[in-house]
């Protein structure tokens, strides 16, 4: 008895009961996929252009020796900031593409159904796919602890700091990976587990503190203002990563009280709160699979018409003879009812297409799955937009250049992350759902396949970028905006959208899954328009005719092409009189001020050069159409 119990005590100190054999089969799995190396390696290489970046602009090497030594401690701050924070975001975001299709992989493969099977439960498949992907970002991070500890070296950071900021990251990770998993299990594709889960982490933790805060500001609530960052210091991460990094730089000058282990319990509670509904919907889901359900009700209805029940008429009586009357006679038997007629009503014909069946299906595919969920979230999407402006509208924000800057670089953000899943997903997902081979041998051609995939994501990623579109035409009417912006904000679009489309349909043709494609396109994303700009303008300081080159590259990022063309076009750069418009615009770019033509002819420019980088992905992305199918 002592025996049994002893060993009961060991299997629950050793999580078996929670992890299961699937946490073993994912770290395997982990173990041996190349996707996984390669996303150690870019995240390392990434993680040292930051330190260098950082280190350039930091440390002057051009003064004595005191003052660089002097310097030390605070280039050591600076760093090991920039290095929490770097790997604080990033390990977010690849908790959410890794487990975007944690369930889904299985659903997909029919492998969920299988696991009902087993002894395995459906709290060891949610526990164990979470906390294998959680041991693989938990060992990135600790790529980053033998420079933090060398950086360390210069004085002036605490080892406080540095497992504050771990423990916080670590947190955040697996809230961020949870919720990923909870759209995986709902969601069957996963552009829209990722995009649900961007827009839910936008949402609660920078969107709604903002509005507190605003109308905080608003009713002027001083004491509620303390309360409500107290609240966010210990359920927000971004809110405790940014006081620990404000501790770091100025200790002992902020004055509400702050516990971040107590934060950390809280988040992990958050997480494991989650757990429950998604162990529930993946059980379900798993049945569904085990008993071959596809997920979706028939719409073919049957009327099925019965004829009215009829009383049998009693029979008649009969006369038998004296010797045959006997009491153990069988009753007569009556005569059967007229059989029933069944009546089936198709619930409609069936529709005839023109064209393009494949152009037809890309077309008809939605952008969310349920009509219901389209509506509720149009409904909070403008619910929460105009709730913003109201709130900017009555501190009289919206005359002001800037706020329209920061909304257009807000839905510029929006855009390009939506594009570029959509695109790296198109046809990727095609060869999860292993439809891709069978696509191919029809007679559709290759070029057909990919025109098709391109109006895929332009049908899909419109509708984000309307919302760009109709904040520039709707302040352009009330006066607040230059009528010059309906045409630069266009162009922006158009460069911006054909040149991830032909990137993302490069990748989503080159990888079998979507994860990967996904990273890559985003990583090249930010590899162009951020990392290559930054790196240039450091490593090319003091060269002459290298400058130019670096600051054409910022001017081609679409983040600061929005905010310089919304805020050149503010209310600052015109005047409206009755004659009409007297434009004194001045677009501030990198490379120096342009006017309004010159700055037209850029934007065209922009056009050119990226589309024509766009096609060639393109042209890449159908010679890799029929590789690598399986």
């Amino acid at each position: 008895m002592s025996a049994a119990k002893v060993q009961s005590v060991l299997r629950f100190l050793s999580l078996t009961w929670l992890t299961g054999p699937v946490f073993g089969k994912e770290l395997r799995i982990v173990s041996r996929q190349r996707r996984h190396y390669l996303l150690r390696f870019a995240y390392l290489a990434l993680l040292t252009v930051f330190v260098v970046i950082t280190w350039v602009s930091v440390v002057e090497f051009t003064e004595g020796s005191a003052a660089s030594v002097y310097k030390m401690s605070d280039a050591g701050k600076t760093i090991i900031s920039v290095v929490c924070w770097f790997q604080f975001i990033a390990l977010q975001l690849v908790a959410v593409i890794l487990m975007s299709t944690s369930i889904s992989d299985e659903v997909y493969r029919g492998t969920l159904g299988v696991l009902m099977t087993t002894p395995i439960t459906s709290l060891q498949i949610v526990a164990g796919k979470l906390l294998s992907k959680l041991l693989h970002l938990g060992g990135l991070l600790l790529v980053s602890l033998p420079l933090l500890a060398i950086v360390r070296v210069f004085g002036g950071v605490s080892w406080s700091f540095v497992i504050a900021s771990s423990c916080i990251t670590l947190t955040a990770v697996a809230f961020a990976g949870v919720v990923a998993m909870f759209f995986s299990t709902i969601f069957r594709r996963a552009y829209v587990s990722i995009l649900l889960t961007l827009a839910a982490g936008f949402v609660f933790h920078l969107l709604i503190p903002w509005i507190f805060g605003m109308i905080a500001s608003l009713l002027s609530l001083a004491s509620g203002t303390g309360t409500f960052t107290l609240i966010f210091l210990h359920v927000n991460p971004f809110y405790a990563m940014g006081l620990c990094t404000f501790e770091l730089f100025k200790p002992g000058s902020f004055p509400l009280p702050f516990f971040w282990p107590l934060h950390c319990v809280i988040m992990l509670g958050f997480t494991g709160g989650l757990l429950v509904p998604c162990v529930f919907l993946v059980r379900k889901a798993a049945l569904r699979s085990a008993i071959g359900a596809t997920g979706s009700a028939s719409k073919r209805v049957v009327r099925v018409a019965l004829p009215a029940a009829v009383p049998a008429p009693k029979p008649a009586a009969m006369v038998l003879p004296p010797a045959l009357a006997t009491p153990f006679a069988p009753p007569p038997i009556p005569p059967p009812a007229p059989p029933a007629r069944t009546i089936v009503t198709p619930a409609r014909p069936i529709r005839r297409i023109t064209g393009s069946p494949l152009v037809w299906k890309k077309l008809r595919t939605p952008m969310l799955p349920g009509k219901i969920l389209r509506i509720i979230a149009i409904v909070l999407t403008l619910g929460l937009i105009l709730m913003t402006y109201a709130l900017v509208g009555a501190l009289d924000g919206l005359a002001d250049a800037d706020a329209h800057a920061s909304y257009a670089v807000v839905f510029v953000l929006f855009g390009i992350v939506t594009t570029a899943v959509f695109a790296a997903t198109s046809i990727s997902s095609e060869k999860e759902s292993r439809t891709l081979p069978i696509l191919l041998t029809t007679p559709l051609g290759d070029w057909h396949i990919i025109g098709a995939s391109v109006l895929e994501v332009l049908r899909r990623s419109l509708p984000i970028w309307l919302f760009l579109i109709g904040h520039v035409f709707i302040f352009t009417l009330i006066g607040y905006l230059h009528p010059i912006i309906l045409l630069h904000i266009p162009m922006l679009i158009v460069w911006v959208i054909a040149f991830l489309t032909g990137t993302g349909l490069y990748f989503s043709s080159r990888f079998k899954r979507t994860t990967p494609a996904v990273v890559m396109n985003l990583g090249l994303a930010l590899a162009m328009w951020a990392v290559l700009p930054i790196v240039l303008s450091i490593t090319t300081r003091g060269m002459p005719g290298q400058s130019n080159f670096s600051e054409l590259l910022i001017d081609a990022n679409p983040v600061y092409q929005a905010g310089t063309l919304t805020a050149s076009a503010g209310k600052d750069g015109f005047e409206l009189t009755s004659d009409g418009f007297r434009s004194t615009l001045e677009y501030n770019w990198a490379f120096g001020t342009a006017s309004a033509g010159e700055t037209t002819w850029l934007m065209l420019l922009f056009i050119l050069g990226y589309a024509a980088i766009g096609f060639l992905f393109l042209w890449r992305a159908k010679v890799k159409l029929r590789r690598n199918l399986f």
